[in-house]
């Protein structure tokens, strides 16, 4: 899921940039499903706390417990109001409500105990098929790969 779908908000306002230690200090290399099992989990679980943080904000703006955003516009229960997205983000930082966040996210169930050279220490496998094709000449007990 992208996070523009996560925020509820246009993709054009969503900026990615490149894993970089300087960001965040232990992030995992990218390889395999790494990158969609580690960074994605993340990235959903930062979306999540800043809708949180957006929708208290809009709860409070708009004196209404039951909140949502449908097109970068807040709603209270089935009615559209009169607060958009950049209003809400201006009323958040106006009451210095934090818009910044990250995560780091583990995979449950990984561990690894390398005295025994056992346990589960990735949860994304790669699975690889190789064919080759040839001709065989049953009479004269040749063949060429073809």
């Amino acid at each position: 899921m992208l996070p523009s779908a996560l925020l509820l908000v246009h993709p054009d306002r969503i900026k990615i940039e490149m894993t970089n230690t300087t960001r965040i200090a232990n992030t995992s290399s990218s390889a395999a499903g790494a990158t969609s099992d580690f960074n994605g989990k993340a990235l959903k679980m930062v979306c999540n706390t800043l809708m949180e943080r957006l929708l208290a904000v809009a709860r409070v703006k708009l004196n209404a417990e039951q909140v949502s955003i449908r097109d970068e516009q807040v709603w209270v229960a089935e009615t559209p109001s009169a607060l958009f997205w950049n209003d809400l983000i201006m009323e958040a930082f106006q009451q210095r409500v934090n818009l910044s966040e990250h995560a780091h996210y583990t995979t449950p169930g990984i561990h690894y105990d390398p005295t025994i050279e056992k346990g589960h220490p990735f949860a994304c496998h790669v699975h690889g098929t190789a064919l080759t094709g040839v001709t065989v000449d049953c009479v004269r007990g040749t063949y060429m790969i073809d």
